[in-house]
C-alpha cells in the first residue's frame, strides 16, 4: 500500500512482508524472495499439483527481504505451489511453473 502525503510516498511497514518468485516460469532454479518484519525461521515447501510434498527447505530469515535460491533440477515440468510458513504460523503461497 502506497499513499501520498505532502507529495512524498509513504510505504506501509506491512509491505515488507511478502513472498515473490522469480523467474516464474523457471527452468533450473528459482529465487524465493521473502520479506519479514523480524528474525524468524521459515519452512519452504514445494508441492505438486496434487498437493504432494516434492521439496522442502528450512531457512533462518533476517528482518527485511531474504532471497533464497532453490534448485529445480529434480522436478519435472509442470505447475507447483510454493508454500512458506514462518515460525509464528504466517503462511504465504504462490503458484510456480517449472519449464
Amino acid at each position: 500500500v502506497i499513499s501520498c502525503s505532502s507529495g512524498l510516498p509513504v510505504i506501509s511497514p506491512f509491505d515488507l512482508e511478502h513472498l515473490d518468485l522469480f523467474p516464474n516460469p523457471a527452468s533450473q532454479q528459482v529465487t524465493i524472495s521473502i520479506g519479514v518484519m523480524e528474525e524468524t525461521s521459515c519452512k519452504i515447501d514445494i508441492l505438486d499439483i496434487q498437493g504432494k510434498l516434492v521439496l522442502q527447505k528450512i531457512e533462518s530469515l533476517i528482518k527485511g527481504t531474504n532471497d533464497i535460491l532453490i534448485d529445480l533440477n529434480s522436478l519435472t515440468p509442470g505447475m507447483y505451489w510454493v508454500k512458506a510458513m514462518q515460525s509464528d504460523g504466517t503462511t504465504y503461497t504462490k503458484k510456480m511453473i517449472k519449464e
